[in-house]
Formats: C-alpha cells, sequence, structure tokens
C-alpha cells in the first residue's frame, strides 16, 4: 500500500506540473522507451533479453544493441508485438557456440515478427537463426577506437516504440489461439510509415528486463530496463534498415517531430521540475530532455569483496546519451569541443591524451558501520597512461571495486574497466560497505546547458546497476555454492537557476 501512494503522488505531481506531453522516468517500469544498461558476452557469458508490450494494442519497435565504447550501432531491427505480447533473444559469443570468430550474436526462438528476418543471414544454431552484431558503423567512418570485431562483446541496449499498428496489420502480426507463430508477418516485412494501418503516436506500456548467465557457474544477474514514457507525442516509424528513431527523437508531438521537448524531473531536493529544450540548435536540442531525466550528480550503492566470502563486486555505469555529445558523427566533423555536460570529444586514438571521452568523478567509502575511508594516494608503477583517475572513459564503464588496478573486471569480465583510483588498504571493515560516487567534482564541473527556464541539472545523464558474486564452499561436503546478485543504483540531481547559481524552485 505505502508503495502505491508512493507512485501515487509521484503520478499525479508530474501530472499537475502543465504539460500534457514530456519525457520522464517512469517508476512504474513501463514506457515507450526502454534502456537496457548492459549486455555481454565475456567469461562464457550469455545476455537474455526480454520485452513486453502490456498495452491492448500492437506496436512497431525500434531495437538498438550499441557497442560500449562510443554507443555505435551494432545492430537494429524492426520488431513488431501484438497486444500483451512479449519478445526474447540471446547474445552471445560466437566462439563459444563454436564460430570462428571473437565478436558477439544474438540468436531467438521467438516467433513475433522481425523486419528483417533473423534468417536472412543464413546462420543458425541447432536450426535456430542467429544474427552476428556487425562493425559497420564503428569503422565507416572510424573513430579511432577498436576496430576489431570483438568491441561487439559488451554494450548497451534501448528500445523505442515507434507506431501503434491498426487493423488489419495487427491481425497479420497476432499470434495463434494456442500461441502458434503469425502468419502475416511478410504484411509488415517491407511497411512504411504512410502505409494503411501504421498510426502515429505509439501507446508505449513497454517493460523489459536483462539477463546476464554465466552457465558453467550456475550465476544470473538480472536488472530491470529503465523506462521513459512520454518520450513522443508523435509517430516515429522507420522501414527496416533506417538507424532512426533514436533518443535524439524525443519530441513534445508539435509539428512533424515537435519544435521542442520537455523533461519532467525531481530534483535532490523533492520539487517536480519543469525543463524544456528547443530543437534543432547543436549546442542545445531534444536530446537533452532524455538526459534531463537521467541527470544525477550522485550515486549510491553498497559493495562487498570479503576475501573470506570470495566476494566480488563490479559497478556498470552507462551513459545511454553520450555520444550525441561527444561523437563527431553526431556533433559534427568540424567540431572541436563537447557539448556539456561531457568535458572532451570522443578520441579512439591510442596515442591521444586522454583517450576516449573521459569524465572525473570523485568518491566516498563508508563501512556498514558509517566510518569513512580516505583513498590511498596515486597508484606508483601501476598507473595506467591516460588523464588522472578516476574517470569514466566510454559510453559504458564498469567500475571493478578492487584494491588494485586492473585490464578486466571480477564479476562481469568487462574490459571496458573505469580507472577508478586505489581502493583502501585492506582492514576487515571495508570488506563491505556502501559508497558514493560524485559526478559533478570541483575538479571538473559537469553541467547540461541551461533550459529554455533558465535551469540547470548537474552531473551527468547514467542508469546502471552494482552486480555482486559469492562464492560459498561450505554448503556441504563436496558442495560448491555460487550467488549473484544486481542492484539498481540510488541516485540524485541537483537543479540551480543559470542566472544565479541558486537552488531551483
Amino acid at each position: 500500500m505505502g508503495k502505491f501512494l508512493v507512485r501515487a503522488a509521484a503520478t499525479l505531481a508530474i501530472a499537475a506540473m502543465g504539460s500534457a506531453q514530456a519525457v520522464h522516468l517512469d517508476t512504474g517500469g513501463r514506457g515507450q522507451v526502454l534502456l537496457y544498461p548492459y549486455y555481454t558476452v565475456n567469461n562464457q557469458q550469455q545476455t537474455l533479453l526480454s520485452v513486453t508490450n502490456t498495452s491492448a494494442v500492437a506496436q512497431a519497435l525500434k531495437v538498438n544493441f550499441r557497442e560500449g565504447y562510443n554507443g555505435r550501432l551494432v545492430i537494429y531491427v524492426n520488431l513488431f508485438l501484438s497486444p500483451f505480447d512479449s519478445w526474447t533473444g540471446t547474445v552471445f559469443a560466437l566462439r563459444d557456440a563454436g564460430i570462428n570468430s571473437d565478436g558477439a550474436a544474438i540468436l531467438s526462438r521467438d516467433t513475433s515478427c522481425t523486419s528483417p528476418l533473423f534468417s536472412e543471414d543464413g546462420t543458425s544454431i541447432n536450426g535456430t537463426p542467429y544474427v552476428a552484431f556487425r562493425d559497420f558503423a564503428y569503422l565507416y567512418p572510424g573513430d579511432g577506437g577498436p576496430g576489431t570485431i570483438d568491441r561487439t562483446r559488451e554494450g548497451s541496449i534501448e528500445i523505442i516504440a515507434m507506431a501503434n499498428l491498426d487493423a488489419p496489420l495487427s491481425s497479420a502480426i497476432a499470434h495463434g489461439s494456442t500461441g502458434s507463430a503469425p502468419t502475416g508477418c511478410s504484411q509488415v516485412r517491407n511497411l512504411q510509415a504512410d502505409d494503411a494501418g501504421v498510426q502515429s503516436t505509439p501507446a508505449g506500456g513497454l517493460m523489459g528486463a536483462v539477463s546476464i548467465i554465466r552457465v558453467g557457474q550456475g550465476t544470473i544477474l538480472s536488472a530491470r530496463a529503465e523506462a521513459l514514457a512520454g518520450f513522443t507525442g508523435s509517430g516515429l516509424f522507420t522501414p527496416p534498415g533506417y538507424i532512426l528513431p533514436d533518443l535524439s527523437s524525443v519530441n513534445d508531438g508539435s509539428g512533424t517531430l515537435g519544435n521542442h521537448a520537455t523533461a519532467h524531473v525531481f530534483d535532490a531536493r523533492g520539487n517536480a521540475q519543469i525543463l524544456t529544450y528547443p530543437g534543432p540548435d547543436s549546442r542545445s536540442r531534444r536530446i537533452d530532455a532524455v538526459s534531463a531525466v537521467l541527470m544525477a550528480d550522485r550515486i549510491y550503492n553498497e559493495y562487498q569483496i570479503s576475501t573470506a566470502l570470495a566476494a566480488a563486486s563490479d559497478w556498470v555505469v552507462t551513459m545511454p546519451t553520450k555520444a550525441f555529445y561527444v561523437d563527431p558523427s553526431y556533433i559534427g566533423y568540424v567540431a572541436t569541443t563537447a557539448i556539456p555536460p561531457f568535458p572532451r570529444i570522443y578520441d579512439g586514438d591510442r596515442n591521444a591524451f586522454p583517450r576516449f571521452a573521459p569524465t572525473a568523478f570523485s568518491r566516498l567509502l563508508y563501512s556498514r558501520e558509517g566510518t569513512e575511508s580516505s583513498f590511498a594516494s596515486g597508484c606508483g608503477f601501476l598507473c595506467p597512461p591516460g588523464p588522472p583517475s578516476p574517470s569514466l572513459p566510454t559510453t559504458v564503464s564498469v567500475i571493478p571495486i578492487k584494491t588494485s588496478v586492473v585490464a578486466e573486471s571480477a564479476v562481469l569480465g568487462s574490459r571496458l574497466v573505469s580507472q577508478f583510483g586505489r581502493f583502501p588498504n585492506e582492514s576487515p571493515w571495508q570488506d563491505s560497505g556502501w559508497m558514493r560516487i560524485v559526478l559533478d567534482p570541483v575538479g571538473e564541473p559537469h553541467a547540461l546547458l541551461p533550459s529554455v527556464e533558465g535551469k540547470v541539472l548537474h552531473g551527468l545523464p547514467i542508469i546502471g546497476f552494482w552486480a555482486s558474486n559469492i562464492v560459498n564452499n561450505n554448503v556441504a561436503d563436496g558442495v560448491l555454492a555460487n550467488y549473484a546478485a544486481a542492484v539498481r543504483h540510488a541516485t540524485s540531481v541537483t537543479c540551480v537557476k543559470a542566472s544565479d547559481g541558486t537552488p531551483c524552485d
């Protein structure tokens, strides 16, 4: 009852803020857009993806998989879900399946309609078709980052509702009464935006989850996708092969895509804020509305690294909109500076300093009894080349909670390792506790450009979770048990007036 009252109050507060169409983070977990913070196939892991249409109308969706360095697409597909339909897919390492490639791929036994068909590649495993992830987007044009196919092995996912489907298209993609495959997928395979049955604004009501499974270890890490409601007031349908819509397609519904986008945000003081961002000015654009609802100047979560429990902890920190501020392919090839809140343009050149597009952060560590720990200074001969630690260098960054510098995280096997800085010297109370990361550090402040209302949000647009693993050797004689868990980050965001820096009303 308590949770219901809190959610109802939040919904009423947003409804009273004066805008009929505005993007916001849905506390109930359903929306027009789903953001999945992480997928990986490292360490013999597989990632199971699910999306469910909880609405009573058929919908066309765009599914985008993005690699973790610079957020460039590795595959995208149109997905058609009938009312109350779900779709699942499994991301896996091709080499784990005995295929001579270091890349990742996705297979699906689901019969919901897609365009293109998974079988169009002519590849399958035991009769189940799969599609290998591509390298075209980070090679043409190149961004200087890793050019090998193993760059596809970890990243993030976004799913965007494009349009409702009216009859007869809704009937064409419907499953039979016994759950049999739709018989009319051919009717949507080459669907165009102006075809009969393609309605405009999508209903949304999507929910999703991602599960990282390590079969050999017997563990599963599951996380709910973040849901954005009020993302679009217009239809966004594009045929297969089009990279749009993406997160920059957010709009309030006026005109073709809307002249502006409005965000509804609750700041750290509990005040509901309306923030409007105009388009298409390249220095203050509609994408800022999506960033606004994801903004955080502080992240809070726990950690567990007890050696007695063989415990390990990774923090996943994903910035879904980062590419729109740092990648020259989005902000212009003549651009020499990034767009706030990001301080550096992306440069994947291994000889560049700093490499990629790092953002600084600071951190405080606490024991479970509330004792604050100071971090050891420097990292001696183990200091890697690059910007001063700690920093988040890539679109998806994984922070390994370790007492030493590592090239690969312990739980997820991630190579997208954040430079965290040295952990304090080990002592018993530091085996477990919690940590606060500040994404608006004094030495390198991060803030969105002011909204039309003259409000500024501090921090960076982030989603993510704490992934933990524990090994128990003493369950019973000869029995080894592995445990895993994923816990969503807690966050807060500061809003100030651009005019004088005082807190927003």
